[in-house]
């Protein structure tokens, strides 16, 4: 029989159970981690995110991707991996039947919001040319679309003005006394000034460093516009340039024009994408075809990557078997488009008894995306050989430009678009080439620029 008491005994029941628990909550045993909702939710993220796996960078230095698009996929998988283990971190106080309820509906809220947030994007942007208007243009029957009259806008971290003719103002711009020798430049956003204030364009400086040697009557035009390829540019100097009696017009600018062969049939004075857009959403499917999904589906991810530059220049499209070196693209036919608007734009510059000059386009080819990468020497190379064929004047600013130091730095993170540095040179080689030019006009002989083709070679 026992001497302990009932009340003493169940005294020491109720301890020994405090001492339980009390060590099982030490232990963590009371709310242990619940690993197989963490592990539910990590696949669920890295499902989502796994489109971004499939990038090709244009510059990769590990398997497919560039040193950015490394440090970007370091930090979206370390977010995959904090936020599965945070939500399973929330939810390990529920009761076990419910944690995995609980885990998916604190997911579901995010995802929600931005869904809501994607659609209300594609709400407001409901207008194909939205996004071109915002680059200060205006919708054109003739171009698709080109730069509006007497606008001022800023974006891309620069203010852009125009005048009446829909050019490129700068300070010290007016109009031009008869005896004056006028230059126009034609070309894309390259020439217009992307990421450049007005006093910061090689137009600007090509025309101070033109002063400096032949005196102040001498004017240069910027009739750049940005977007455009070849065939606008035609369509452009012919309306807006040769009225105004140029002596010169200088082209620059064959990026826009570069598209493989298969792309030949939609090669059209705008951009098809832009045409055949019913919005926004549309217009980005089709420009961005064959680049991650996101990139090809999402406003919102779209905005992000144009507002993080150094990522947003990195998104090259995909990895496509055409692009590899067995099934290279061809460029064949739009090299003859190319070739054909220019010599266009030869005749008639002649014809209006203007001396037409192109310029040999820079970028720095080994960092372009495809089909960059492939096009543009090839049509620098193409236009070289066309001019030299016809006796015609071109400045070929390639052996310049291999020499210079560090040419990479002469352009934006977009490898082309040329920077304040990039202006500079510009404006000087192209000064230096134009000098004799424009002294043997002076003295009534035949002008002659006809630089030795050099620079990069390509061939298909």
């Amino acid at each position: 029989m026992s001497c302990v008491s009932p009340t003493l005994e169940g005294l020491v029941i109720r301890v020994d159970k405090a001492r339980t628990v009390s060590g099982s909550a030490a232990r963590g045993d009371e709310n242990p981690f619940p690993w197989r909702v963490f592990a539910l939710l990590a696949a669920i993220l890295l499902a989502v995110v796994s489109p971004w796996l499939t990038h090709r960078s244009s510059s990769p230095v590990l398997w497919t991707y560039s040193k950015a698009y490394l440090v970007f996929l370091i930090a979206l998988l370390g977010g995959v991996a904090g936020g599965a283990a945070f939500l399973a971190w929330l939810v390990r106080r529920a009761p076990r039947n419910r944690q995995m309820v609980f885990a998916l509906f604190l997911l579901a809220v995010p995802a929600g919001m931005v869904l809501f947030l994607e659609a209300s994007l594609g709400w407001i942007h409901r207008d194909a040319f939205a996004w071109y208007r915002a680059w200060g243009h205006r919708r054109s029957a003739l171009m698709g679309f080109e730069a509006a009259p007497n606008h001022r806008w800023t974006i891309a971290g620069a203010t852009y003005t125009t005048d009446g003719n829909t050019f490129r103002v700068h300070p010290g711009s007016r109009p031009s006394p008869e005896d004056e020798t006028l230059i126009v430049l034609a070309g894309g956003s390259a020439v217009f000034g992307y990421g450049l204030n007005d006093d910061e364009t090689w137009a600007v400086r090509l025309e101070r460093r033109l002063r400096e040697t032949l005196g102040p009557n001498v004017t240069v035009l910027n009739a750049g516009c940005n977007g455009h390829n070849t065939l606008q540019q035609l369509i452009r100097v012919y309306l807006r340039v040769l009225p105004l009696k140029p002596d010169v017009v200088i082209q620059y600018g064959a990026i826009n024009d570069v598209r493989p062969d298969r792309e030949a049939d939609r090669w059209i004075a705008f951009p098809s994408e832009l045409v055949e857009a019913r919005s926004v959403r549309d217009y980005l499917r089709l420009k961005s075809a064959g680049r991650v999904f996101y990139m090809e589906n999402s406003l919102l991810i779209n905005m992000l990557g144009r507002k993080l530059g150094w990522l947003g220049s990195d998104l090259a499209p995909r990895y496509r078997p055409e692009d590899s070196e067995e099934g290279a693209p061809t460029f064949d036919r739009t090299v003859a488009l190319y070739l054909r608007n220019l010599d266009t734009l030869d005749r008639l510059c002649e014809a209006e008894g203007a001396v037409f000059i192109p310029v040999t386009f820079l970028a720095d080819v080994k960092h372009l995306p495809p089909p960059y990468d492939r096009g543009v020497p090839l049509y620098v190379e193409a236009l070289r050989r066309r001019r030299r064929a016809q006796g015609r004047p071109l400045i070929d600013l390639w052996p310049a430009f291999t020499k210079a130091k560090d040419p990479a730095s002469l352009f934006f993170p977009d490898h082309y678009h040329p920077n304040r540095r990039g202006t500079t040179f510009l404006a000087r080689h192209v000064a230096d080439a134009l000098l004799p030019l424009l002294r043997e006009r002076d003295q009534g002989e035949a002008p002659g620029l006809d630089a030795p083709p050099s620079g990069p070679t390509a061939s298909n």
